[in-house]
């Protein structure tokens, strides 16, 4: 009985070692971006480090696909303003 309470002690203390870890790679990334001069910048930055938390953490797999898809419209979209801004002139 002692053992298995060992054992789910440790993996207890695994899964909060491990939440507190991902806390702060998250709240690393939000004051990187946060930092960012425009909206873009911000996006870019979130997009990529969740990529790679993604990576290890697959919980977030969804997550860091949803924020990659606003990128690419984020940039999409600049694209197709620039056009336009170049096209008025």
């Amino acid at each position: 009985m002692r053992s298995n309470q060992t054992v789910k002690s440790s993996e207890n203390y695994e899964s909060v070692e491990r939440k507190a870890a991902l806390y702060e790679e998250m709240r690393v990334m939000l004051e990187e971006a946060g930092s960012r001069g425009t909206p873009l910048d911000s996006v870019i930055v979130i997009s990529g480090v969740l990529n790679d938390i993604a990576k290890e953490h697959t919980e977030l797999q969804n997550l860091s696909q949803s924020w990659r898809g606003l990128l690419e419209s984020s940039s999409s979209i600049r694209h197709l303003s620039l056009q336009v801004k170049h096209k008025e002139r």
